[in-house]
């Protein structure tokens, strides 16, 4: 069976739910507070482990209150803590509003870093799917874990840039190269599509259009409560989403992602995947928590 390597962040979730964002100097009550375990790739492994086994986390946790607490959330989460870091495990405060929508403060730690030597317990092993998000990526040391993605081309390269790392320039056109499969939410296609090709694109459909000139391979839009979309080979096609009560999108996009690979790596076809991946996304923004519950609701397979 194939695998897949998981590379990136574990962080702590600070999440604050409230009404609305504050406004400056003025001084509000949230709902309520919580604290779980997130970070893009660690949500996205928890996914996947919920569909197949064969899922490697490789992460760094640092030190600290949030390296302590994110050591051991991983471990209830079934996921090896394979690196330590010396420095301090950075959180991320997150704030929900009414509807679910949410905005982040990342305090970014010895989880967005990358180090080579610590991948060498890992070279051994045969991996066919290797995960990255942009987060990573536009860190100081994020040209030294593209470096580690050359020296494995026999990898499939699965780049979700998110929000941030769509303005990566001279970083996302080294990782376009290796012919990635790409995963973005429809704002953020258009954006990279649109630092691609210096100019306007009219909507997703094509932007996708033109990311998929640049790679050859499979681009994922993600679109909310209208689900996703897939442009390929041939044409593109949309996967209609679940319909659900949102609670919280914390997470939805990773949760998607970590599915949609974890199918791929247990044989199943891209279409079935992408169901998939649009219900396990639709139980998590109906959740509070940003990964799906240990068992959900439904059978991959069926």
């Amino acid at each position: 069976m194939k695998k897949g390597l998981f590379i990136g962040s574990a962080c702590i979730d600070v999440v604050i739910y409230l009404h609305r964002l504050p406004k400056t100097e003025e001084d509000i009550h949230p709902i309520r507070q919580v604290m779980s375990l997130g970070g893009c790739a660690c949500n996205a492994a928890s996914a996947a482990r919920l569909i197949t086994g064969n899922v490697v986390f490789a992460g760094a946790v640092g030190r600290g209150v949030f390296g302590e607490l994110a050591e051991k959330l991983l471990r209830e989460r079934g996921l090896a803590v394979n690196i330590r870091a010396e420095e301090e495990n950075g959180c991320c405060y997150c704030f929900v509003e009414d509807g679910g929508e949410r905005t982040f403060l990342s305090v970014h730690g010895a989880e967005y870093t990358f180090q080579r030597e610590w991948m060498r317990t890992l070279d051994r092993e045969s991996f066919d799917y290797v995960y990255v998000s942009g987060l990573e990526v536009e860190e100081p040391t994020g040209d030294a874990l593209i470096d580690y993605l050359f020296e494995y081309p026999g990898r499939k390269v699965f780049y979700c840039p998110g929000p941030r790392g769509t303005s990566l320039k001279e970083k996302n056109e080294r990782i376009l190269s290796l012919s990635p499969i790409l995963h973005l939410n429809q704002n953020e296609a258009v954006r990279l599509a649109e630092s691609l090709s210096a100019g306007k694109c009219s909507g997703y459909e094509e932007a996708a259009d033109i990311l998929y000139s640049v790679t050859h391979e499979r681009v994922v839009v993600t679109l909310g409560d209208q689900g996703a979309y897939c442009r390929e080979s041939d044409a593109g096609y949309a996967i209609p989403a679940v319909k659900t009560k949102v609670v919280n999108t914390i997470g939805a996009g990773d949760t998607h992602a970590g599915t949609l690979i974890g199918c791929l790596i247990k044989g199943m076809d891209w279409k079935k995947s992408l169901e998939t991946a649009n219900q396990m996304a639709a139980l998590v923004v109906g959740r509070e928590e940003p990964v799906p519950p240990e068992e959900p609701f439904f059978d991959p397979e069926a």
